[in-house]
C-alpha cells in the first residue's frame, strides 16, 4: 500500500517535515483524532527548525518499529512509511511525497467494522485538514450503500 502527503514551504524556505523526510528516507502518517486537534494544531505554527515541535504541543515523540522517523504515541493509528517518489507539484510550492506503508500501528481500543479490517469512524473520530486554519471535524457520517 502506498500513500502520499503534501509538504509545502513557508515563505519560499522549506519546512522541517520535507527536511526531516529527505534526510531519513522516512515519515509516519499520524492518524490524528478529534482530541488531539489543538495539540496537532500547534505544532503548525512558525518556528526555528531548533525549536522541538513535540515538546512545543506537549505530544509525545515514540521511536517507530519499522522505520527512522518518530510518530505521535498519542495516535489511535499510524502507518510507518518509506519514501518512494517526490513529486514537485506544478504552479505550487509543494511537494508530493509518496511512501511505501511498512507499518501499521493501531490503539487496541479501535473497533473495525464487522468482517472487515476496516477502522469504525466512530471509534477513529479522524480530523480532516483543509486550508488556512480550517479542519474537518467527524460530527456525522452517512452511509449510503452502493448500487
Amino acid at each position: 500500500m502506498f500513500v502520499g502527503v503534501s509538504v509545502g514551504e513557508r515563505r519560499g524556505v522549506q519546512k522541517d517535515t520535507l527536511v526531516n523526510i529527505r534526510s531519513s528516507g522516512a515519515f509516519c502518517v499520524n492518524v490524528v483524532s478529534e482530541p488531539l486537534l489543538e495539540a496537532m494544531n500547534k505544532t503548525s505554527a512558525e518556528v526555528q527548525p531548533e525549536v522541538d515541535e513535540f515538546e512545543l504541543s506537549g505530544l509525545e515523540c515514540v521511536p517507530s518499529e519499522e522505520v527512522s522517523a518518530p510518530f505521535v504515541g498519542e495516535c489511535s493509528a499510524v502507518l510507518e512509511c518509506l519514501v518512494f517518489q517526490e513529486v514537485e507539484l506544478l504552479k505550487s510550492t509543494n511537494t508530493l511525497v509518496i511512501g511505501e506503508v511498512v507499518g501499521v500501528l493501531l490503539r487496541p481500543e479501535l473497533e473495525f467494522e464487522e468482517g472487515t479490517h476496516r477502522v469504525t469512524h466512530g471509534t477513529l473520530r479522524a480530523v480532516g485538514r483543509l486550508s488556512g486554519n480550517d479542519y474537518l471535524l467527524p460530527r456525522h457520517v452517512r452511509g449510503i450503500p452502493r448500487p
